[in-house]
């Protein structure tokens, strides 16, 4: 993990002296989810227990087509399907028919749209440290698909170029940067 996220310096402790503080934990993880590499981090002390996910700090966003997620799907299932490292045909899953399958139900626009995982933030604390405890919980939630460079095929009487989906309940601007969010007031001053 970066050298920003974590921090394994004690602050409390000079030079010579023992530690007079309690106990603390910290862990984490990062992972990619959909082209977007995460971080989870959890931290444990006395009276603060605290757990963040977000997207790691300085790494770019990649689209997948839903042909590719429709892929990456099926070959993870017959991966966890896997039997003494062969797979069976009668377990596998077949990746083609299953892209097949979708292009049937929207045609030549599983490879024209791409889908964008731009963020999910999760953040909660929990501080015990006076007498009347408190929670804090913020979200964060974006996911767009937009229209790639490909032309569908037909008459484009109306045409669909991006859909995005935003819920959050955070007021952190890094965090509401990343999404794929319009200003509605912006919108009205037009």
């Amino acid at each position: 993990m970066g050298k920003s996220l974590v921090n394994a310096e004690n602050t409390n402790l000079k030079a010579g002296e023992g530690s007079t503080s309690s106990l603390k934990f910290n862990a984490g993880v990062e992972f990619t989810l959909l082209g977007q590499k995460f971080t989870a981090m959890m931290e444990k002390g006395t009276n603060l227990f605290r757990f963040v996910l977000l997207p790691t700090p300085g790494a770019k966003n990649k689209a997948y087509s839903i042909a590719d997620i429709c892929s990456g799907i099926t070959e993870s299932v017959n991966n966890l399907v896997t039997t003494d490292g062969q797979n069976s045909p009668d377990t596998t899953i077949d990746t083609a028919s299953v892209v097949s399958s979708v292009q049937a139900y929207v045609p030549s626009a599983s490879d024209a749209y791409k889908v964008y995982l731009n963020q999910i933030f999760l953040y909660f604390c929990r501080d015990s440290s006076t007498s009347k405890p408190t929670n804090t919980f913020e979200y964060a939630f974006s996911i767009s698909i937009k229209k790639d460079d490909v032309r569908i095929d037909g008459i484009n009487i109306v045409s669909l170029d991006s859909v995005s989906i935003n819920i959050w309940d955070t007021d952190r601007l890094n965090i509401l940067e990343k999404m794929a969010m319009g200003n509605m007031d912006e919108l009205l001053k037009a």
